[in-house]
């Protein structure tokens, strides 16, 4: 299963484009042209599950993506990885999960954990936050360059 979530897209009134996710309230984003706000509605779902999956807080399931100026749009692989783990755990124990995939609950545990899932091993000190890193950027990379559509 492959997370797809639907975004609608409007014009701005500078002539950009404008993309709101139906399914997630936050996430918004823009940009001077279409690729340009294809780009960053990629990342910014990424950016906001990543955030989500960091807090434990709820991840909607994607509504069908039907109907006019409406784009599908999948997070990257990492974040599809970790939220079909989250949705195959429950409410399990991860040694539950670790037993199911006959390994590890460290080695479960890696892949559900976005942050430890990108840190370098050869690194220093704790792992980015991607959660503080996320709501530390997410208002001057979403919220100040939304423009109302005209």
């Amino acid at each position: 299963m492959k997370p797809v979530y639907p975004a609608k897209f409007e014009k701005d009134r500078d002539g950009g484009d404008f993309v709101q996710f139906i399914d997630i309230s936050e996430g918004m984003t823009d940009g001077e042209t279409r690729e340009e706000a294809e780009l960053n509605a990629r990342e910014a779902l990424s950016g906001i599950l990543d955030y989500r999956l960091d807090s434990g807080a709820e991840i909607p399931d994607p509504s069908p993506v039907t109907g006019p100026d409406i784009i599908g749009f999948a997070p990257d692989a990492q974040a599809q990885a970790a939220l079909l783990i989250r949705k195959q755990r429950g409410s399990k124990p991860l040694s539950d999960l670790a037993r199911a995939f006959d390994t590890s609950w460290p080695a479960v545990q890696r892949l559900e954990d976005r942050t430890t899932g990108r840190h370098s091993s050869s690194s220093t000190g704790p792992p980015p936050s991607w959660a503080s890193a996320w709501s530390s950027v997410s208002s001057k990379m979403l919220f100040n360059r939304y423009r109302p559509p005209a």
